[in-house]
C-alpha cells in the first residue's frame, strides 16, 4: 500500500489524473435522496453534524477522502462511531487504507464467516511502538493471529469499520484502483527521468576545454592550474586574457538526448490510459492541444468513467454505511445520493440557453415562467 501512496504523491501524472477524477465529481451537485421523509430528515442531520462528536471531518471531506482513496488503493475505509451505548452511529472517522489489512487465520487466510464475508480487520501502525498487550489478543475471535512483524495494531470488527471498494478481481479481498494497472510505467517513468536529469547536468551543457602551449611554449603545473582557475570563473568574468599559443574551444552537448524523451512519453502515455482521462485533462500542457470536437468526444467519455466511480462509491457507501446506519435506528429504507456531474457540452448548451432565454424576455416577464426556467436549469438554491 504504501508505494501506491508514493506513486501518488511522486507522480505529477498519477496525482494530476486522480485530482481530476475527484475534482470532477465533487463540483457536481451532490444530495442525499430518500421517499421517507423522517429518513431524509435524520441523513440530512447526519450530514450537517458530521464532524462535531468526535472527528472534524466534514461531510464533502469525508467523501473527497473516499474518492481519493479509491482512486490511489482502490478501497476506502471508514470507522462508523456508535454512541455510549452502542444504539446510533453519530460520526464518521476516516481511516488511513495503507495501515489496515484483514484479520487472518494460522494460514495467513483471510479469516471469514459461513458468509464467505472477512471477520474483521486490523489497523497496525509500523512506529516502532511496543505490540499490543496480551491481554488485548484475548480478546480476539477464536481463530485469528494477531500481526507480527512489530509495531502497535488494534482489531476492528467488520461492523465498526466500512470498506468501499473500486474494482473488484477474483474473490474481491483485494480490490485495485487508479494507479495498480499502470504502477510498474510510473516506476520506471520515475528512474529514466532520474537518469536523463543526470545525463543532462553531466552531458547537457557545453564543456570549454584549453590547448595550451605549443612546441616553442610548454604549460608548467602553475599554468594550467591557473588556466583551469580562469576558466571555472568565466561564468562571472566575460572575457579572459590569455598568451597567444593558448586556445579556447566548446564541446558542444551530444544531441543523442533528446531520444531519451521518447521512452518518458510512452510511459506517461500508458499512465494516462490506465487512468481513462484525456491526455489534455491529466497532463494540463498546451502541447497536447487536440481539436474541441476530440475533446468534447473524449469529455463524454470522462464523464462516464467519473460517473461509473461515482456509482461503485455511492453503492459501496449504502451498504457498509448507509445500511448500518438505518438498522440501528429501525429504518426499513436506505437512502442513496443523487449525484450530478456536469459535461463541457452540458455547460456549453446550458451557457446557449441562458442567453436565449435574456435575449428573449423570459427571464423578466412571467414571474412564474421565471422560477420555472430557474427550477430546471438549477439557478435556484
Amino acid at each position: 500500500m504504501g508505494e501506491l501512496k508514493n506513486a501518488y504523491i511522486s507522480d505529477r501524472t498519477f496525482f494530476n489524473s486522480i485530482n481530476k477524477y475527484v475534482q470532477g465529481i465533487m463540483s457536481g451537485e451532490h444530495e442525499i435522496y430518500a421517499k421517507d421523509k423522517k429518513v431524509q430528515k435524520h441523513f440530512n442531520g447526519f450530514a450537517e453534524n458530521l464532524g462535531n462528536s468526535g472527528t472534524e471531518l466534514t461531510w464533502d471531506d469525508w467523501w473527497t477522502n473516499l474518492f481519493v482513496d479509491a482512486g490511489v488503493f482502490g478501497k476506502s475505509f471508514t470507522e462508523l462511531i456508535p454512541n455510549k451505548r452502542g444504539n446510533s452511529i453519530v460520526d464518521l472517522d476516516h481511516v488511513d487504507a495503507e495501515y489496515i489489512d484483514y484479520a487472518k487465520d494460522t494460514n495467513n487466510n483471510v479469516s471469514v464467516d459461513k458468509y464467505q464475508k472477512n471477520i474483521g480487520y486490523f489497523q497496525i501502525i509500523p512506529y516502532g511502538y511496543p505490540i499490543t498487550s496480551s491481554k488485548d489478543r484475548n480478546t480476539l475471535p477464536p481463530g485469528i493471529m494477531p500481526p507480527t512483524g512489530g509495531g502497535s495494531w488494534t482489531y476492528i470488527p467488520r461492523e465498526r469499520l466500512s470498506q468501499v471498494k473500486l474494482y473488484t478481481i477474483g474473490d474481491g479481498f483485494y480490490p485495485i484502483g487508479l494507479i495498480e494497472p499502470a504502477y510498474q510505467c510510473g516506476v520506471r517513468k520515475l528512474n529514466m527521468e532520474n537518469a536523463m536529469s543526470n545525463a543532462f547536468w553531466r552531458f547537457g551543457f557545453p564543456i570549454m576545454q584549453a590547448q595550451m602551449g605549443d612546441i616553442n611554449h610548454q604549460p608548467n603545473p602553475q599554468q594550467i592550474k591557473d588556466m583551469l582557475d580562469k576558466m571555472k570563473d568565466i561564468n562571472s568574468n566575460r572575457g579572459i586574457s590569455m598568451p597567444w599559443y593558448n586556445k579556447l574551444s566548446v564541446i558542444e552537448p551530444s544531441n543523442t538526448l533528446t531520444n531519451m524523451q521518447e521512452p518518458l512519453i510512452y510511459f506517461e502515455n500508458q499512465q494516462i490510459t490506465a487512468a481513462g482521462i484525456p491526455k489534455s485533462f491529466a497532463t494540463s500542457s498546451p502541447g497536447d492541444a487536440e481539436s474541441f470536437a476530440s475533446l468534447e468526444f473524449k469529455s463524454y467519455f470522462f464523464k462516464l468513467a467519473l460517473m461509473d466511480m461515482v456509482n461503485r462509491v455511492v453503492s459501496g457507501v449504502r451498504q457498509t454505511v448507509f445500511r448500518p446506519i438505518c438498522r440501528l435506528e429501525g429504518f426499513k429504507e436506505v437512502p442513496t445520493m443523487k449525484w450530478n456531474i456536469t459535461s463541457l457540452d452540458h455547460l456549453e448548451k446550458k451557457a446557449k440557453r441562458l442567453a436565449q432565454y435574456v435575449r428573449s424576455g423570459a427571464l423578466t416577464s412571467d414571474p412564474a415562467l421565471q422560477e420555472n426556467i430557474k427550477r430546471s436549469e438549477g439557478l435556484l438554491p
